[in-house]
Parts: structure tokens; sequence; C-alpha cells
């Protein structure tokens, strides 16, 4: 790949050397791929759908923020402590 820029090798790759987390999440029947910014928020990378109207919603485009809130999952039946 050719990169055309005014900038240093070394500006444009900082950063590439540090590990990302991503998230796999469904959020309304969608599935995303979604990189956390903070704790409640994340920037979504990429949507996994069938449905072409997914791809033109302008709130699920590629590098807009997701804003949500940690969900306690109650304890399996059978799985307390005791």
């Amino acid at each position: 790949m050719i990169l055309y820029t005014v900038l240093s090798p070394e500006e444009v790759l900082e950063g590439m050397d540090k590990p990302r987390t991503f998230l796999e999440v469904e959020v309304e029947g969608v599935k995303m791929t979604l990189e956390p910014i903070s704790n409640q928020e994340a920037r979504l990378v990429r949507i996994f759908s069938t449905d072409p109207r997914d791809y033109l919603d302008p709130l699920l485009q590629p590098g807009s923020t997701i804003r949500f809130s940690p969900v306690r999952i109650p304890a399996m039946t059978g799985m307390e402590k005791k």
C-alpha cells in the first residue's frame, strides 16, 4: 500500500503497536463490534447485518459513538454461592 502524506512514518504509525480491545454486542437486533472509549461510551467499528437498511442508518455508521451502561446479569439458578 502506498501512503501519500506529508507526515513522517512515525507519526502515521503512532499507536499501531498498542493492543486494542473490542466488544461484540447486539443492540436492537444488530450485531456490532465496539471499541471501548470509556466506561459508558464505545466507538462503533463495524456492524454485521443482512439487512441493507442497517447500513443506511446514520446512527450505525463506523466511527459513531454508542453510549451504554453496564447491566448486572443475575446469577443463574443453581449457581448461587452457599
